[in-house]
């Protein structure tokens, strides 16, 4: 039985572009959210996926790292984080991937996820399991929103 994520918006679908790890030039109408490589990286390794073939459902969860100091890049930069992630993430039922993603246009300090799954009823399970409840409430993080997108 899935519930309602208690922390966040969720947001109507919207067309999206994820693009990869080049260097990103600036536009004045996109928000663009670099992946940052070596956590994204450890967690696809943990996991062990076909990242073509077996992704089939979307999930981005976006929000403002309130970090002191605001530096989410350099908190996920760390090898400390970056070798502690593919185990966080690795034995997630049905996941893929998590992006590790954070802002280099449009609104400044964001950052979040975007996780791709093998399946729709993969994203309600983990957005409904205690460890996403535990992390959504240790995450020090404001206007966080979510939204789903189903691969067909």
């Amino acid at each position: 039985m899935s519930r309602k994520a208690e922390v966040g918006t969720v947001l109507p679908p919207a067309d999206a572009t994820l693009t990869g790890f080049a260097a990103m030039p600036k536009h004045d109408e996109a928000r663009i959210l670099e992946v940052y490589k070596g956590v994204t990286e450890a967690v696809l390794q943990a996991t062990g996926k076909d990242y073509v073939r077996s992704t089939k459902a979307v999930l981005a969860i976006i929000g403002t790292p309130d970090l002191v100091p605001p530096n989410f890049k350099e908190m996920l930069d760390s090898p400390m984080v970056v070798g502690g992630m593919g185990a966080m993430f690795g034995d997630v039922d049905g996941m893929v991937v998590k992006h590790f993603v954070g802002s280099t246009w449009g609104a400044a300090n964001r950052g979040g996820g975007v996780y791709f799954f093998t399946a729709p009823e993969h994203i309600d399970a983990y957005l409904s399991s205690a460890d996403w409840d535990a992390m959504s409430k240790d995450t020090p993080w404001s206007g966080v929103t979510y939204a789903k997108y189903v691969l067909g």
